[in-house]
Order: structure tokens, then sequence, then C-alpha cells
């Protein structure tokens, strides 16, 4: 249980160094907290007792845990902070498209009612 938490703790931290999110406010504080726990669960490793080895193991997974849950919520929140910022720019984007081709009823083509044209042809045939 301990190696397999060592190796996800370890991959977490990978995919935080690659999403960036390593300056995440309390990650660092997290993840050293589960490598404290994993290292004081194999210390217990050597003392007979199987409760206290039990409880020890049981801590380090829960730091792991948490590790892993605050990895997920900066990553979502990053998620979110560049999809608004997309949408944003978006939006700028498509605001000044929507205004560069808005053309005033009197000036649009056609011979329809309102197009300042009236029903009248163009040319005589």
């Amino acid at each position: 249980d301990l190696d397999e938490a060592e190796k996800v703790l370890a991959d977490i931290v990978l995919k935080a160094t690659e999403d960036q999110l390593l300056e995440t406010a309390g990650f660092d504080n997290s993840v050293s907290s589960s490598e404290l726990a994993i290292t004081t669960a194999r210390e217990q490793c050597m003392i007979p007792d199987v409760a206290v080895l039990q409880a020890k193991t049981q801590e380090a997974l829960s730091a792991v845990e948490a590790t892993n849950d605050l990895y997920e919520r900066a990553l979502e929140a990053k998620k979110r902070a560049d999809r608004d910022r997309f949408n944003k720019l978006l939006g700028m984007w498509g605001g000044k498209q929507a205004s560069a081709t808005n053309v005033p009823q009197a000036f649009r083509g056609g011979s329809g009612k309102g197009s300042g044209l009236g029903a009248k042809p163009l040319f005589k045939v």
C-alpha cells in the first residue's frame, strides 16, 4: 500500500508540474505532508504492533488522497479560468465582428421593403 501511495504521489507531482500547478496555495505543503506520512508509516513497519501500522498506513493513504483532491481542484480552477479567459476574448472578437458587419437598413442592398431602393427595377428591359 505504501509503495502504491508513493507512486501515486509521484504521479500527482509529475502531473502538477506538467500543468504548472506546483505554485498552487497549499500544494507544496500537502506533498510534504504526504511524504512525511509515508516515511512515518514505513518506520512503523519495524514495530510489531499491527494496529499502529494500519493507522499510520491509513494516515499516509489519506494524505495522498488529500493531495490528489487538492491537485484536481486546482486543475479544475485552472481550466475554468482558461475557459473564462477564452470566452472573454471570443466575446470581444465576436462583438467587434458583429459591429463591423452591422449595416444600417437604409444602406442595405436589395429591393425589399425599407431598403431605400423601393420596388423599382434597376434596368428597363
